[in-house]
């Protein structure tokens, strides 16, 4: 390992993951823009209003109000609009991977370790994707969180949970555990252990998938979450096993939106059933995974090719 190693590492994942974010601003920014020209030419140039009588002043004044009250319905429109947004974020940065490695005769799902699994498998990642959801979100109300950081959260959850239903349940349980696991797990952190220890691989892809949750809580746990869909992706050397857990983990989150409070009772029941069943399903994986991960350097058993994947 050495630092013009780390350094080659580290560029190919930002470069993947730049293509992720720049989509990401691109298409806000450009429905910004749109929405802003609709808006003007809607409300601003409007039958009843004769601009040429106003005086100078009057029209600084209105220009101002206007510009304040567009901004602000811009902001509407595209808070209201998230998911549709991140959705098609999402497909246009597949997309764009897809025909970068078109481009270089490669093929994306080995560059992915995109392999399948046993059913058997797949079955208990997903039971564990709900266990560990309902664990989260039942443990999390425990935590006395300063009053700003649950204010962030609940803003940023209620935007996740603002859209229409079939965009919502599109976007949250489909999309987005496809689209992370691919650029975070996938492309990110399959690039990152080739020039720096696999511990240090593991943290940098969980912090980064953390950070781009938003508010300080979603970071929090997150991360956590990040960390251990690595360690799952490694245990069963498939990009698969950290989808279906993603999958089940978003399904569980979309599902307990329409469960209203519960009796104490039942919270401590779920709180405790949920913890023994997401422990009791990762000591089976730690058990029953032939793989073994080395913190120190990346193992070479990789399902791609570790020398030509970039």
């Amino acid at each position: 390992m050495t630092i013009k190693g780390t350094l080659k590492a580290v560029g190919k994942a930002l470069l993947y993951f730049l293509v992720y974010f720049s989509w990401q601003l691109m298409i806000v920014n450009w429905a910004a823009i749109g929405i802003s020209m609709y808006l003007t030419f809607t409300q601003a140039f409007t039958p009843d209003l004769d601009i040429g009588e106003m005086t100078a002043q009057e029209y600084a004044a209105y220009a101002e109000e206007l510009t304040v009250e567009l901004t602000e319905k811009t902001y509407e429109i595209i808070a209201e609009n998230a998911l549709l947004l991140t959705l098609i974020s999402g497909g246009m940065t597949l997309l764009t991977y897809f025909v970068i490695f078109k481009i270089r005769r490669k093929r994306f799902r080995t560059e992915i370790s995109l392999a399948p699994i046993q059913v058997g498998q797949g079955i208990n990642l997903f039971a564990l994707g709900l266990s560990l959801n309902v664990f989260v979100s039942l443990a999390m109300m425990l935590i006395p969180f300063p009053e700003t950081w649950m204010e962030a959260y609940i803003e940023s959850s209620s935007m996740v949970l603002g859209g229409g239903v079939l965009i919502t349940w599109l976007t949250t349980v489909i999309a987005a555990p496809i689209v992370e696991e691919i650029v975070f797990r996938g492309l990110c952190y399959t690039r990152l252990k080739k020039g720096m220890p696999m511990l240090a691989a593991m943290l940098i892809s969980a912090w980064g998938f953390g950070l781009m949750h938003g508010t300080v809580i979603w970071f929090l746990y997150a991360s956590v979450f990040g960390f251990l869909l690595v360690w799952i992706f490694e245990k069963h050397r498939s990009l698969t096993a950290g989808i279906i857990v993603h999958l089940g983990f978003n399904l569980m989150g979309q599902l307990s939106a329409y469960v209203n409070e519960i009796p104490d009772t039942v919270f401590w029941l779920l709180l405790a059933a949920s913890g023994i069943a997401s422990a009791a399903l990762l000591i089976h994986i730690q058990r029953t995974s032939p793989h073994k991960i080395e913190l120190v350097m990346a193992t070479p058993d990789e399902p791609h090719n570790e020398r030509n994947s970039q």
